[in-house]
């Protein structure tokens, strides 16, 4: 596995910190399969994208976030979002932790986050993915893989910030209303 170097994520003071985690489970869709629309072509891709760069415009800083994408190996050269991408690659494509959005390493992150996240801090959480009713897909991990809702319910429950903000971007996102 991944060693768990905290130092990576900024540690928290008497401060709010926001800390965000970008989830982008599928990238079925991307590179020359035949969809018309270039946009659908790299739906979650770029869904990811915008959201990461929304956050950073509202403050959240590079340090202390993480963008997990699919297989690890998302689409650099879309063009509908170059600047944007570009940073992300810059900030987050680095080689400083495993990209691929696989379960292991979505609960690597998110066990990390839960070391640094408090009362006093900002956490948000964007998982765009496909999904069935009882888990998500994670492409890394074969499709409908092992992310189960109870799964990310478990992991999830273990960051307790002061305010906290999960979107979910997947067909039955709504199992975790039912749960």
């Amino acid at each position: 596995g991944l060693p768990l170097n905290m130092s990576e994520l900024q540690p928290n003071n008497d401060e709010a910190t926001r800390y965000a985690f970008v989830v982008v489970g599928s990238g079925r869709g991307t590179r020359g399969e035949s969809l018309a629309d270039p946009i659908d072509r790299n739906g979650f891709w770029l869904a990811g994208v915008r959201i990461y760069d929304s956050l950073r415009q509202m403050g959240f800083e590079a340090k202390n976030m993480r963008f997990l994408f699919s297989t690890g190996d998302p689409d650099f050269t879309d063009t509908l979002e170059a600047r944007a991408i570009a940073e992300l690659q810059s900030e987050q494509f680095n080689n400083t932790y495993d990209n691929k959005a696989t379960e292991a390493n979505i609960n690597i992150q998110l066990k990390r986050f839960a070391g640094f996240v408090d009362s006093n801090d900002i956490f948000v959480m964007y998982i765009g993915t496909h999904g069935s009713p009882n888990s998500f897909e994670l492409e890394a991990d074969g499709y409908f893989g092992n992310w189960t809702v109870q799964e990310v319910q478990k992991n999830i429950g273990r960051i307790n910030p002061g305010f906290g903000a999960l979107y979910s971007d997947a067909c039955h996102s709504g199992a975790f209303i039912k749960q």
